[in-house]
């Protein structure tokens, strides 16, 4: 039963939590008052899936299909990028899409079309390589898992199985794919240089990933940097464990920054990708096929 947990001052100093992650502190604090109130202990159940720790005392498929999907998920969002701008840009360049424009189907349905094309593109790749991931990490290590306690945005604590926890992921990447895809498809409708618009969104990419293992710290600037407040998966507590300060986990790690919550997430989220969209529509409607 999800239970809710209000933290104070002397909680967390009694428990010695770092008082300047407020967000991890609370996370903390809800998850000992859940073991408490249900009468178990940590070794009852499994951590969140995440980088540099495993799920359980040793790792199991869940541990090793996380892993590999993080590591892709940098592939399928660098093919994203490309395939939207190449399907808008690229096409526009090459004359392919003076086809579409000439036969009785509204500008609107021609972009949108081809956006969503690319996301089921997108998504099956996402889904084949989860399967994929999922058998092998069995056949090598065993599906054998203590259900995952995780503590969502900081505030409930949650028990649910590994699969539920890869399914977040899933979801979570998939938003962050439509995140890249809205802004590629604005570059893609400026811009008459396709080589130019891919360019610009891989710099764009690479500088989001490099810059918290450049600048780490909730307390940071990068709280108020939009980028940094686009992962859902991080809200399901794998910030709390991925606590190793090494490159990988820098690089591949969910990070939690302060002020993060369910509700700025997804605001951040929902006005890129309806601003972006918005935006790419009235620009292809008037550009020059």
């Amino acid at each position: 039963k999800p239970i809710s947990f209000t933290t104070t001052t002397q909680h967390k100093n009694v428990l010695f939590l770092d008082v300047e992650s407020e967000y991890n502190s609370n996370s903390q604090l809800i998850k000992y008052n859940y073991l408490f109130e249900n009468n178990k202990t940590e070794d009852d159940f499994a951590n969140p899936l995440t980088i540099g720790v495993t799920s359980n005392h040793q790792i199991n498929a869940y541990d090793y299909a996380y892993f590999i999907l993080k590591l892709f998920s940098f592939i399928l969002i660098v093919y994203a990028i490309m395939t939207t701008i190449h399907a808008i840009s690229g096409e526009v360049k090459d004359g392919s899409m003076r086809y579409f424009a000439i036969r009785p189907v509204s500008r609107n349905n021609i972009i949108f079309g081809k956006l969503f094309a690319v996301f089921i593109m997108t998504f099956i790749m996402t889904l084949f390589s989860a399967v994929i991931a999922l058998l092998v990490g069995g056949a090598v290590y065993g599906f054998y898992s203590l259900p995952i306690l995780t503590i969502f945005n900081s505030s409930v604590a949650i028990t649910m199985h590994p699969i539920v926890m890869i399914f977040v992921f899933l979801v979570s990447l998939l938003i962050e794919i439509l995140v890249y895809m809205a802004i590629a498809g604005l570059l893609a409708c400026l811009l008459k240089s396709d080589l130019l618009a891919v360019t610009i969104m891989l710099v764009f990419y690479i500088i989001n990933v490099i810059l918290p293992i450049a600048f780490g710290g909730i307390n940071s600037w990068l709280a108020f940097y939009p980028f940094s407040h686009v992962s859902l998966y991080a809200l399901f507590g794998s910030s709390i464990y991925a606590v190793e300060d090494n490159l990988l986990n820098n690089m591949l790690g969910e990070k939690i920054y302060a002020g993060s919550n369910i509700g700025l997430t997804l605001v951040i989220v929902l006005v890129i990708i309806i601003v972006c969209n918005f935006i790419s529509s009235r620009i292809f409607k008037k550009k020059e096929l």
